[in-house]
């Protein structure tokens, strides 16, 4: 243990036990706050990178909706429905 470090927790331990706990309880506080500010810029920079991922997201779900189905698929979509109808027609059990 350093000195100034002793020093220091000397002094504490001559406190009474309520300033103990009070001293105890604002340097925890003081530490958190300490490693909030340490943690901002990185949870910004996490946001910023989820951010530009949904927007990735978001343009390539708009780009494969964008592509409508062209009459040819149409017809072809009308004749799979005409086809599973009549299969299930014949073929009842499920």
């Amino acid at each position: 243990m350093t000195t100034l470090l002793k020093k220091a927790f000397d002094l504490v331990s001559s406190l009474p036990q309520p300033e103990q706990e009070r001293l105890a309880a604002r340097w925890i506080a003081e530490i958190r706050a300490e490693r909030t500010l340490y943690c901002l810029p990185r949870s910004s920079e996490k946001l910023s990178e989820m951010r530009h991922e949904n927007d990735r997201l978001l343009e390539s779900l708009n780009a494969a909706y964008d592509d409508l189905p062209n009459a040819e698929e149409l017809r072809l979509q009308q004749d799979m429905r005409r086809y599973h109808r009549r299969f299930i027609g014949k073929n009842a059990q499920w």
